[in-house]
């Protein structure tokens, strides 16, 4: 684990897209006209996947409407998210990966 709490500044440096170290895309804060979210608690956490880990980022957010959502955020996962559960049921995960990422149309 590369130590996700110690470096909160780090991550609200990716929270906005500004870190080079692979894990941007971890959001932390998001407002819209519709809705808001503002993350309560951080935490790491390892998925395992059949003989994969995935070292995560888990980011529990309330939202506007006051639901929690929890998302575990991956640098080395393509799509980055690889969980994600609103008032503890899941919506969703990761249940599968293959092992040639590269040869994977990159998402859009």
């Amino acid at each position: 684990m590369r130590g996700w709490g110690a470096v909160l500044a780090g991550v609200l440096a990716c929270a906005c897209g500004g870190d080079d170290d692979g894990d941007a895309g971890a959001v932390l804060r998001a407002e819209s006209p519709e809705s808001s979210q503002e993350a309560v608690r951080l935490w790491e956490h390892t998925v395992r996947l059949g003989d994969r880990s995935f070292d995560c980022l888990v980011v529990e957010s309330r939202q506007s409407d006051g639901r929690l959502l929890k998302s575990w955020y991956c640098p080395t996962y393509p799509l980055k998210i690889v969980r994600l559960e609103r008032d503890g049921a899941l919506v969703e995960a990761l249940v599968e990966c293959g092992s040639a990422w590269a040869s994977r149309q990159p998402p859009k």
